[in-house]
């Protein structure tokens, strides 16, 4: 059985050294997305549920009355323990995103995670490595960072379909990209600007409603929730250039 995507399933043949136009790369996101819609929509929203849970308590433990009261310690606890599952939830629901994309249509969701399970720690040890890098980069000066971090872009997606872990798949993610930067940061920041341009059009309820109110923040969850959903996209947006992007150096 073929996975859900490989540049060889295009009905249009990749053009050699050129990679796909940006909305036939949206359309065909849209598509696997369509496919293993429930897969995709639980891990947007639970991380984002588990986010929003952490910042009530925070927000709760601040305004607190009194100093480092009993119940304002247990809150922080709290928050920390509910931090370490988000953490682990988020990570988790990257890899289980990104596995589910070289496998069949119908592969069951306990194989799926079956196969998260050895990546976790590799994926958060990458994680922070890119993180530290970019860090460095941007402290340089702001274009190196900007430089870089679209050379990083498919260093995860390395690490979870070609198994090649840490700093192995940074530079495997910038042999990639190099000669396609352009193309790749192009394509990303039309999708970044449609992230935000829909974000905008689903917070102007928020505009029009009084905060601190039960209502506000219900619309607010909601529309957060909403808002979260687009994040698959940007996983299989992401995944299809990588796959073209091997097609084309193999």
């Amino acid at each position: 059985m073929s996975p859900i995507y490989t540049p060889q399933n295009k009905a249009v043949s990749l053009k050699q050294g050129q990679l796909s136009e940006f909305e036939d790369l949206l359309k065909q996101s849209l598509r696997i997305y369509a496919s293993r819609t429930y897969l995709f929509v639980v891990m947007a929203i639970v991380p984002f549920l588990l986010s929003s849970a952490l910042d009530h308590i925070f927000n709760y433990a601040n305004g607190l009355p009194g100093g480092m009261s009993r119940v304002r310690l247990m809150l922080i606890a709290a928050a920390f323990l509910l931090f370490v599952i988000a953490v682990l939830v988020y990570v988790y629901s990257q890899i289980i995103m990104m596995l589910s994309l070289g496998k069949k249509k119908n592969a069951p969701f306990s194989e799926i995670l079956k196969d998260a399970h050895p990546l976790a720690s590799k994926y958060l040890y990458l994680f922070v490595m890119v993180t530290l890098l970019l860090i460095m980069w941007t402290f340089l000066l702001v274009i190196p960072g900007i430089v870089f971090g679209v050379y990083y872009l498919f260093a995860n997606y390395i690490l979870v379909n070609e198994k090649i872990e840490g700093i192995e798949a940074i530079r495997r993610s910038k042999e990639l990209v190099t000669g396609y930067w352009l193309q790749v940061a192009g394509k990303f920041i039309l999708l970044i600007l449609l992230n935000i341009f829909i974000a905008i059009i689903f917070g102007i309820p928020l505009m029009l409603m009084h905060q601190g109110t039960t209502s506000y923040a219900l619309v607010q969850l909601a529309l957060g929730c909403l808002t979260s959903l687009f994040s698959p996209i940007i996983i299989i947006f992401g995944y299809l250039l990588y796959s073209e992007l091997r097609t084309i150096k193999k």
